[in-house]
């Protein structure tokens, strides 16, 4: 399942492998490191509006690469890289 919204008229993408990764690491952890409710943290989810500002921090908490967590910003690394 892949859960798409538009956000600033770009595509994002979270599947739900990703999801199921970042769960598993543990949302109220996650969301503690980000300084965030996990409400907000489910909010992002649920919108599909993971902040540009904080795409860095939540890659180097979850592991997570930006290009995963949203594929259509760094579309042309991902092709440029074979990634």
């Amino acid at each position: 399942k892949v859960y798409t919204a538009t956000l600033r008229r770009l595509n994002i993408m979270i599947t739900s492998d990703t999801w199921q990764a970042m769960k598993r690491i543990g949302i109220t952890k996650i969301a503690r490191e980000l300084g965030i409710t996990r409400a907000n943290f489910y909010r992002w989810r649920d919108t599909q509006t993971i902040p540009d500002s904080r795409l860095l921090e939540l890659e180097k908490i979850t592991g997570i690469p930006r290009h995963v967590l949203k594929p259509k910003i760094f579309e042309n690394y991902t092709r440029n890289n074979n990634v």
